[in-house]
């Protein structure tokens, strides 16, 4: 049986403490570095291109099965797309133009 255990708030501070756990704001922090040292748009062609190559992994494997591709198509794929973009997209850039607002 497989036991799972979820760690507390103090867990993770006597972690840090006891240098048990100090790589996770090491990681966190050196993840934070890489990305104020790599330029935004060396970030987001990574972003685009894996975004377009699960896409087009989800359309192969959907376009394989005939009697399910017409429904994907017709009904829904365009279901999907309108639910991420009425939703996450919209969702974030929102957030982002909240965040930027006070920089003006």
């Amino acid at each position: 049986m497989i036991e799972y255990y979820s760690a507390g708030i103090m867990d993770v501070a006597l972690g840090i403490v006891t240098k048990k756990i100090v790589f996770i704001p090491v990681v966190t922090a050196a993840l934070l570095a890489l990305f104020k040292i790599v330029p935004n748009d060396k970030i987001q062609a990574v972003v685009k291109k894996s975004a377009r190559f699960l896409a087009s992994k989800i359309n192969v494997a959907v376009g394989k099965k005939s009697w399910f591709k017409g429904l994907w198509n017709a009904t829904i794929e365009p279901w999907l797309i309108d639910l991420l973009d009425n939703t996450v997209v919209t969702f974030m850039k929102e957030f982002t133009a909240e965040l930027k607002s006070d920089n003006e």
